[in-house]
Parts: structure tokens; C-alpha cells; sequence
């Protein structure tokens, strides 16, 4: 059996410690350390244009706005902009801006889950009408209606129907 050479051309364990320090965004300080600056960053860069015609396109493309502002506010406190408290804070002010944007927009945004999956449930005043009506419209066999089908019936359960002669 041969061992594949990309299996043994990984990185060496403990090989991340040896790098130099400050390499990645999230080993550095964030851009914006205040919750105001971070609100205020949003706020610029989800009203402009381009931005906004992308999230235009998210939000018909059925995704929630839960989601788009998670993916936001994730990739931002990943490429060092802010930390991830700060994300925590400001995400409900990315969560308005985005409906902001959707209503600017005249779209049809879905905001959650949970308010989707309450929109495609009946309320239970609608169905017990709906019931109501609908058990009323359909006309219930009579006992006499029974009986004729019951004597139309000669043999078991399994033998063909016949229709009784008078005798």
C-alpha cells in the first residue's frame, strides 16, 4: 500500500507557532474598537449603492435577514474590523439596516424563520371556520341510503357485488 505524498506534504503540528505573530486579522488589533464607530461603519457601507443592490439580491434570493446579517457581521469580526462582541452588540442595527434596505427597495423580505414559519400556518379560528363550512356542504348518507347499499350486497366481503332480485 503506498502512501499518498499529499498526506505527508501538510503542515507540521505546532508548525502555527512558529509563524510570525500578527499575520492574520483576528491576531491583530480590530479597526474599530467603540460600538459607535462599528454602528457607524455599517451604516455607511449597507446604505451604499452597490451594497444595497446586493442585499436587494440576497432578499429575493429568499434568504432571510437573520442570515445576511450573520454572514455580515461574521466575515467583518473575521477580516479584523471589529471583535466579536462588538458583532454581538451591533447586530440588530445590521438587522434594521437590511430591512431598511428592503423596504427602500419595495422587497419582500422574509425576516426570520420564525416569522416565516408563522406566516404558513393557518390560525386555528380560520381552520374551525373553515371546517364548519366545508362539514355543512357535504351532504351525510342517510340511515336509508345504508340500508339500500347493505341489501344490494349478497355473499362475503370478497364476492362480487350482485344486485337482489324481489322474489
Amino acid at each position: 500500500m503506498a502512501i499518498d505524498p499529499k498526506f505527508l506534504g501538510g503542515p507540521v503540528p505546532g508548525s502555527s507557532l512558529t509563524g510570525t505573530p500578527g499575520n492574520t486579522p483576528w491576531e491583530n488589533p480590530p479597526q474599530f474598537a467603540a460600538v459607535e464607530d462599528v454602528i457607524d461603519f455599517y451604516t455607511e457601507r449597507l446604505t451604499d449603492e452597490d451594497v444595497a443592490e446586493s442585499i436587494v439580491k440576497a432578499l429575493e434570493g429568499n434568504l432571510t435577514v437573520d442570515m445576511i446579517a450573520e454572514q455580515i457581521v461574521t466575515s467583518a469580526g473575521m477580516n479584523g474590523v471589529h471583535t466579536y462582541d462588538a458583532g454581538i452588540l451591533v447586530t440588530p442595527v445590521v438587522r434594521e439596516l437590511i430591512m431598511y434596505v428592503g423596504d427602500l427597495y419595495a422587497v419582500n423580505y422574509v425576516d426570520s424563520y420564525e416569522s416565516s414559519a408563522k406566516r404558513k400556518k393557518v390560525p386555528s379560528t380560520l381552520a374551525k371556520q373553515i371546517a364548519k363550512e366545508l362539514s355543512q356542504e357535504i351532504k351525510q348518507p342517510s340511515m336509508s341510503d345504508m340500508g339500500d347499499r347493505m341489501s344490494s350486497r349478497v355473499g362475503g366481503l370478497m364476492s362480487r357485488p350482485t344486485m337482489m332480485t324481489e322474489e
